[in-house]
């Protein structure tokens, strides 16, 4: 009889996830270019501290675009900043190639990681691409 509890403890734990493990940031929904400045409007207020949602350590990890039913559609990964230190970020999403490519060089010669990025393409066959960097100074 344990080993049977044992054996249905494992795979819910398999299936399920761990309620003790922490907690990974998740995409939000597949957005328009309005959905998304209705979704990250809220996040942009200041509240009576004069600090707003990013201001409390929280940063943008992911940003992914696609071509879906006749419009481009984007979706952000939010997650905590570190708890300590200095941190910088900029994300961008749906650039041409060239303005891409300058970013990259851009940010990294400002000490800037490229910590994730995305491509998809327009119906033209143009490639559109997302990312994000990030930097971080540590106490």
């Amino acid at each position: 009889m344990p080993l049977r509890l044992l054996s249905i403890f494992l795979l819910v734990f398999l299936l399920g996830g761990c309620a003790l493990c922490p907690k990974q940031p998740q995409f939000t929904a597949w957005m328009t270019y309005k959905e998304m400045d209705a979704y990250l409007a809220p996040l942009e207020k200041k509240g009576e501290d004069g600090k707003n949602f990013w201001d409390n350590r929280h940063w943008i990890n992911a940003v992914e675009g696609r071509w879906e039913k006749g419009v481009p559609q984007f979706r952000v990964k939010i997650g905590d900043a570190p708890k300590s230190g200095r941190y910088w970020w900029y994300w961008w999403f749906n650039q041409d190639q060239e303005s891409f490519n300058k970013k990259i060089h851009d940010l990294s010669d400002k000490g800037f990681t490229l910590v994730q990025h995305n491509s998809f393409a327009w119906p033209d066959g143009t490639l559109r691409y997302s990312g994000v960097w990030q930097k971080i100074e540590k106490p």
